[in-house]
């Protein structure tokens, strides 16, 4: 179907708005004056911009939500990878120092398969038998069905326990209770990467990779949830913690083009986002709140950078070979 909107006076029969062409013929429609012609035409006008701002809203906010999934999803399976990274030389227990309570041969296989993968693991979803049951060990080797998921029968309960089960593969490599917020809980793995993070800049790949992007004139490079940062003063590559305002919540994402504005020495970099209005933001630097005022740049040393997203593997590149190479 095509809309043409026109108006004019056809002479005879007053005035005719709006032909709307359909499969075989055009379809009119006819006003007595040119003022009801007029009010017609910025009704339906009015309500096809309404409809067509409605479905760029709907296609705007689903590529914002997968978006903001995406991130998530690789962010956690970077995090997980790290954990089975830092356990990776750890020893695993042996089938005979492996109980259960009451005994169950099935489930012992395959606490033993996923212990053998990630030893750090203190809670462990296993499918023996219709509904599974979440298992909990306190050492490792003593291991029983947790008793707060004994209806794992239930939908929403089996849901929670399955879903702690998959947090603790990240969250124990490090002795955090998988039971907490997940925002908080990542938070704090966050800050144990952190040091290893830093470790990077000591790589040979990535100090070239740097050097290159220095040469082209970058100096910010974001990679997940940290920004490697050049102080031009001090000549030399910090890391810093990137945080976007890209939460569905508040309906806002990421502005690639955007610059970071930097008044201040702070530890955490704010990206450039656009808002659900389509206001664009650039990005700044500050501080976590427990860590007091950022200290301030005079204002001859402001900074006002683009920056670049590397999509590279640097995290699991501590222990091996990088990509880059």
């Amino acid at each position: 179907m095509v809309n043409e909107h026109v108006l004019y006076d056809n002479g005879e029969q007053g005035w005719l708005y709006h032909r709307t062409r359909t499969l075989f013929r055009w379809k009119t429609e006819q006003y007595s004056s040119l003022e009801a012609a007029t009010e017609a035409a910025e009704r339906i006008l009015a309500e096809e911009a309404n409809r067509e701002a409605m479905q760029e809203s709907t296609r705007l906010r689903q590529r914002k939500k997968h978006d903001s999934l995406k991130r998530l999803s690789d962010e956690e399976a970077q995090m997980r990878e790290e954990a089975k990274s830092l356990w990776a030389n750890k020893p695993r227990p042996s089938p005979e120092n492996i109980e259960i309570d009451p005994t169950n041969p099935k489930a012992i296989r395959l606490i033993l398969e996923k212990l053998s993968e990630m030893p750090y693991l203190r809670h462990i979803w296993v499918d023996d038998y219709w509904p599974g049951s979440l298992y909990f060990s306190q050492d490792g080797f003593h291991w029983k069905p947790d008793p707060e998921f004994v209806k794992a029968h239930l939908d929403a309960v089996r849901k929670r326990a399955r879903e702690i089960a998959k947090r603790a593969e990240i969250a124990e490599a490090w002795g955090i209770d998988p039971r907490g917020r997940w925002n908080e809980i990542k938070a704090k793995v966050r800050r144990h990467l952190k040091p290893r993070a830093n470790e990077l800049l000591e790589q040979a790949s990535v100090k070239r990779l740097l050097d290159e992007a220095l040469a082209r004139g970058c100096k910010a490079i974001l990679y997940q949830n940290i920004m490697f940062w050049y102080e031009e003063k001090e000549l030399h590559w910090e890391i810093k913690e990137a945080q976007r305002a890209h939460d569905a919540a508040r309906g806002n994402s990421l502005w690639i083009e955007g610059k970071i504005i930097s008044k201040n020495h702070g530890r955490i970099i704010i990206l450039p986002y656009i808002k659900e209005d389509g206001t664009k933001n650039n990005g700044h630097t500050k501080n976590a709140p427990g860590d007091g005022p950022a200290l301030p740049r005079h204002p001859a040393d402001y900074v006002e950078i683009p920056f670049e997203i590397y999509n590279g593997d640097l995290m699991i590149g501590l222990k091996g070979e990088l990509p880059y190479e």
